[in-house]
């Protein structure tokens, strides 16, 4: 049996140590891509789920101070109730859970915005390089449990960089200027 000079040693370690630093970093990267792929998942089945109810109530469900959905008693509480009619429970739910974040016990939350013609939905996304994240929404400031979000998805023709409220009143002066341009004539 041979055994490593000082010198071999030295190299196999700096070698295995630099193997090791690599491996650790595009593991931490893979589940950051992983996190923020369930982010969007969550997302989009939340989106659609809501879509499923407006179709059925002619409104979305309207959300809490908290930013939460409001479709059970007192706000529904992410990964824990599902999206339904509370008034009908045996009408069977559009989500059977409403997801929760996936580092919800570090900080992370969704958002959800709505006032029943519109709603927008929010997550902070980990990988601020990725091609979803959204400086115009970070510019907003909103609050995605500790974290800025940076992430979203509105009903259709609500653009996710301005409040609803902002946006329905710019619609209302847009009418406005066309109603006093029609006068004009």
């Amino acid at each position: 049996m041979r055994i490593f000079s000082k010198q071999e040693s030295i190299a196999l370690t700096v070698i295995l140590s630099i193997l090791f630093v690599v491996s650790y970093f595009n593991f931490a990267k893979a589940l950051v891509r992983s996190r923020d792929l369930e982010r969007r998942n969550d997302i989009g089945a939340i989106t659609k789920g809501l879509e499923d109810f407006r179709t059925d109530f002619a409104s979305y469900p309207q959300s809490t101070k908290e930013g939460l959905i409001n479709a059970c008693n007192g706000g529904c509480v992410w990964g824990k109730d599902p999206l339904r009619d509370i008034n009908d429970l045996t009408y069977p739910a559009y989500m059977n859970v409403i997801p929760l974040d996936p580092r919800t016990g570090d900080g992370y939350s969704y958002l959800y915005f709505s006032n029943g013609r519109r709603f927008q939905i929010y997550a902070t996304l980990e990988d601020a390089q990725g091609v979803e994240y959204d400086p115009k929404i970070v510019a907003m400031n909103l609050k995605c449990g500790t974290k800025i979000c940076n992430f979203g998805r509105s009903s259709p023709e609500t653009p996710l960089d301005k409040s609803i409220e902002q946006y329905e009143n710019e619609l209302i002066q847009e009418q406005l200027r066309l109603r006093k341009l029609q006068l004009g004539k």
